[in-house]
């Protein structure tokens, strides 16, 4: 599921908050290394980290390492100034400031306040999830092409983070997909409505582990996945029409390189197709 992970996360992450089982606003230097990280890779090219242009033209603020980003600005991506710019390598390392702010571990988090009450059954939350073992097993091998065939490729070994690694079907999405839609996993309404109903701009937002974009006046709420030459994924909820697409591809043949600074899932010729035909 790669990238898929984060709004399953960031709800997890919401509702122990709700719980009062820990505070969102504690900093992300919570985690030690935070500080140390953030200011190496402000030395790299990495444009999510550094700055730069996306592919529009649109301007990607570098990572501003002197701000005191708290959890809760992380999870809506601003660890680089007031707009997002999508994160990756930051929201990778909320674990680590949850844990240094004296909360739980996220594999318990997520299994508890997410997985067990939504049934994702034959779901492992990373690779050394020991519960994860039939998701695993049933894992489809990637492929990618290269010199004209289609050759296997290594599988990832990533552990679990807020980011990625989490193992999972389509079927196991969807039961999340419906638990977050009702009031299962406990959490008010006034926390989906809010993503319904706030103003965005024209490059969209990202808020509580999710894209936001309007379309033809419908608001899409999604997130892709991206494992490079391994896998791509996308999820994509219509929540006035109560539709959702769920799709995961052992290639990257879903991936269409978003932008980091913008919001287009409808860049995506099948989000575009699903919306012609379903949301229009």
């Amino acid at each position: 599921m790669a990238y898929i992970t984060e709004p399953i996360a960031a709800t997890a992450l919401l509702a122990e908050e709700w719980n009062s089982s820990i505070d969102l606003d504690a900093p992300m230097a919570a985690d030690d290394r935070w500080t140390e990280l953030c200011q190496f890779f402000l030395t790299t090219p990495v444009p999510f980290m550094s700055g730069g242009v996306d592919r529009h033209g649109n301007a990607i603020a570098p990572v501003d390492c002197e701000k005191p980003t708290s959890i809760r600005e992380m999870l809506n991506m601003r660890a680089n100034g007031e707009s997002f710019v999508y994160n990756p390598i930051g929201y990778a390392r909320i674990d680590r400031a949850v844990l240094g702010a004296g909360g739980r571990d996220l594999r318990d988090i997520m299994r508890e306040r997410v997985a067990n009450p939504a049934g994702m059954t034959d779901t492992a939350l990373g690779w050394r999830d020991p519960k994860g073992g039939a998701s695993l097993r049933s894992l489809a091998e990637p492929f990618h092409p290269e010199d004209g065939r289609i050759a296997k490729q290594p599988l990832p070994d990533d552990d679990l983070r807020a980011a990625a690694g989490i193992v999972a079907s389509v079927r196991s999405l969807a039961a999340f997909d419906i638990a977050y839609d009702s009031d299962v996993l406990g959490l008010p309404e006034a926390f989906r409505k809010d993503l319904f109903i706030r103003e965005i701009g024209p490059l969209g937002d990202y808020r509580q582990g999710w894209f936001l974009e309007d379309w033809n006046g419908e608001r899409l709420i999604w997130h892709s996945g991206w494992n490079e030459k391994q896998y791509s994924g996308l999820y994509l909820k219509v929540p006035r029409k109560g539709l959702t697409l769920i799709m995961l591809a052992n290639t990257e043949a879903i991936w269409w390189g978003n932008s980091l600074v913008k919001a287009e899932v409808v860049e995506s010729p099948i989000a575009l197709k699903f919306l012609e035909d379903f949301a229009r």
